[in-house]
């Protein structure tokens, strides 16, 4: 490729960000090719070969297809009785959870470019009482575009069937899919009934992943997300923030050994630095893993559950953990889904004393290693929080 090519394929791909100020940048660049070129520019290299072609296309290189938000684990708490009250061993901001997740509509409501739907990534309550999710549902309702709730462990303690859930938010199962403009989006929950640790948790067994085979095998060509509560591909850290050595890294040597128990506790009561796998591997996850490989059109796997933020690709595939909107620094996921790529983006929510008051649970960790390092450990790196997926390229 001619160094002219390299240097506006890299211009276009760093450029594309779903910002205001990139998309003006965007704009600009676009308008000197249009000019410059009319309908298109080719370059060549020494041999007169064309290596690359722009062609000028403003709405292309700007508009996405469409958008959707994404927020996961809103914990909402049952506050008949008592008022609820801040867990400092998860850092969950309990006693503003409704407060929280209501600003989280409002946001995305007000965002800036309309979003078309949001998905909702489990532990939508804290103990899956039927009175949690209705007053979840209630809030949510207030949604402006369609939302897709997704069940978690928190969702499932009550041995009903997910009756509550179903109830809540008008579905009859707890698995589905649905297709947005030409992309599919499969919905899984593999908790088992009820959520009863350490024995009766989570498992992705042969009929999801049978279910899961048949849905990619429907439509081939189609690029798909996978959606859930649990990660699929596990990570170096502790549920409650209290390792950072190898954070972020993944965890497959655990997975080799088929580590599925708790950690030994160190001296201090903290896990064993040398067992960093504190989230067991869950029954059939690497076999579901290799099912979404097998097809070659899952672009991504999303996820809440760890209350922290990560992106990985590993095998053509992104996996991308969502933080809670109760602990950290909460803010709203962005996709901006286009014919080729999908970009993320975040935004904090718009309430400073809302995310001041959750920030502020950090420092006072109770059970932490490094309390003062806790919140930017849950908000992760910039590039798990701002990145591209691209699509057809595996």
């Amino acid at each position: 490729m001619s160094d002219v090519a390299e240097d506006l394929a890299r211009i276009y791909k760093d450029l594309l960000r779903p910002t205001a100020a990139a998309r003006i940048r965007v704009a600009v660049l676009v308008l000197f090719l249009s000019i410059l070129c009319n309908s298109g520019c080719a370059f060549f290299n020494d041999e007169g070969e064309s290596d690359i072609i722009i062609a000028v296309n403003l709405s292309d290189r700007i508009d996405p297809i469409f958008v959707f938000a994404v927020i996961a684990d809103p914990h909402i708490p049952d506050s008949r009785m008592f008022p609820p009250q801040d867990d400092y061993r998860y850092l969950k901001a309990m006693s503003v959870a409704e407060d929280l997740l209501e600003v989280h509509v409002q946001d995305i409501n007000s965002h800036s470019q309309d979003v078309d739907f949001t998905l909702v990534l489990g532990d939508i309550s804290d103990k899956g009482k039927a009175w949690e999710l209705n007053r979840a549902a209630a809030i949510l309702n207030e949604l402006d575009a369609p939302y897709y709730p997704v069940v978690g462990n928190h969702d499932n303690f009550q041995d009903d069937n997910k009756q509550a859930w179903k109830d809540a938010f008008g579905r009859d199962s707890t698995s589905y899919i649905f297709i947005w403009e030409g992309f599919k989006f499969i919905v899984i929950d593999p908790t088992l009934d009820p959520y009863d640790p350490p024995d009766h948790t989570v498992r992705f067994d042969e009929d999801l992943r049978d279910w899961v085979r048949s849905e990619l095998e429907d439509d081939p060509e189609m690029p798909t997300f996978l959606v859930g509560h649990y990660p699929l591909l596990n990570r170096c850290w502790s549920a409650e923030f209290r390792v950072f050595e190898r954070v972020g890294q993944t965890c497959l040597a655990a997975e080799d050994d088929h580590i599925t128990e708790d950690p030994p506790v160190s001296e201090r009561g903290y896990p064993d630095p040398e067992h960093l796998n504190y989230y067991r591997v869950y029954q059939g996850g690497r076999e579901l893993r290799e099912v979404l490989e097998d097809y070659g059109n899952v672009i991504a796997s999303l996820n809440g559950h760890v209350h922290a933020n990560r992106a990985e690709e590993h095998n053509g595939i992104t996996y991308i953990d969502v933080a809670a909107t109760l602990v950290g620094s909460p803010c709203i996921r962005y996709f901006y889904v286009y014919s080729n790529r999908v970009e993320v983006d975040f935004e904090y929510i718009s309430d400073g004393s809302l995310l001041s008051h959750v920030r502020s649970l950090c420092p006072n960790c109770l059970r932490c290693s490094y309390p003062d390092r806790v919140c930017g450990f849950i908000g992760g790196r910039l590039e798990d929080r701002r990145f591209t997926v691209w699509v057809g390229q595996r």
